[in-house]
Formats: C-alpha cells, structure tokens, sequence
C-alpha cells in the first residue's frame, strides 16, 4: 500500500476520533430497529397472505444483513483513513470507497500552511475536529476529518516542520 523510503522513521500514525464513528453509526442503530416497529404493521394488515410472519422474518434478517455489510464498510473506512507523519514526509491516507483509497505524500519541509477546524459543541468538549494541511508541491489540500485532539496535532506538524525546514530532522541517513 505504502512504499516507505531506506531508513524512514514513522513518528506518528494519526486516526479519526472514535466519536466520529459512533456518530456514523447511531443511525444505523436506529435504521436497525425500523423491522422491529413495521412487522406487527405487516402482520395485521396482510392477515389473508398464509405465512405472512415467515416473509417478515425473511426480509427482516434480509434487512439487518444489509445493514450488517454497511456497519462492516464504515468501519473500513473508518479504520483505514490514516495520516502517517515519518522523519521525512506527511503520507495521507483516504479510504474513498471498499476497493478505493487515496494516497498523498509531502514532503515535511514543503508544508506551507496547517489550519484546524472544530463545530459544535460536541467537538469542542470532546475535542476532535478538521486538519486542513497545504503544502507547496501538492495539487490539493490534504483534509483529515475528525482528528482527535487537532490543536496538538497541529503544532506537532509545525514543530516536525520547522525542524525539517532547520535540518534538525534524521534524514534517514
């Protein structure tokens, strides 16, 4: 997946916060329990269809499994959407879809401008949010959702920067 130079150092692998998760998946939660309130609906109006309780128990767990493969999808690319910070680049990776990832790579000394965003109440007492890192060389902004803790991630970028724009990094040499 990522091809790591001779000699380089991983200093910090990045994760979104497990509270961006959980809000992705409350609504599936609650999506989950729509079988439970409709299968007496069913069987009360459809009481002339012989085996009626059958067909709702079969497009039930039909249900539940769909959702069980979605709650699996979200988790992949909850689990995989990794910023990785080395003793020579920022390496993002984003999960887009099951089979589908992006990966950008910058040089630390090339960064040009990292910008934090929290909304809400809830990231605020939580304490995730938004990284937005420019670099110079990169076509596009690399965007982190959901960082834990993103002021502190944010000056351990520009302290990881400023040393490699001083040399002050292991080159890997």
């Amino acid at each position: 997946m990522i091809g790591f130079q001779h000699k380089e150092k991983i200093y910090y692998v990045i994760r979104k916060h497990w509270f961006v998760f959980f809000l992705e998946i409350i609504g599936l939660i609650i999506v989950g329990f729509l079988p439970v309130f409709f299968a007496p609906v069913l069987t009360s109006v459809f009481t002339q269809v012989s085996n009626i309780e059958m067909l709702v128990v079969f497009f039930g767990s039909a249900w539940m499994l769909v959702l069980w493969m979605i709650f699996w999808v979200v988790f992949t690319n909850y689990y995989l959407d990794l910023l990785i910070i080395t003793n020579l680049r920022l390496i993002d990776v984003e999960q887009l879809a099951l089979f589908s990832r992006d990966v950008t790579s910058a040089p630390l000394a090339n960064l040009e401008d990292v910008k934090i965003e929290v909304k809400g109440i809830l990231a605020t007492l939580i304490g995730y949010g938004n990284l937005h890192i420019q670099t110079a060389a990169a076509e596009k902004e690399v965007v982190m959702r959901g960082v834990k803790n993103p002021t502190e991630v944010k000056e351990m970028i520009m302290r990881l920067h400023h040393e490699a724009v001083r040399g002050n990094l292991d080159k890997g040499r």
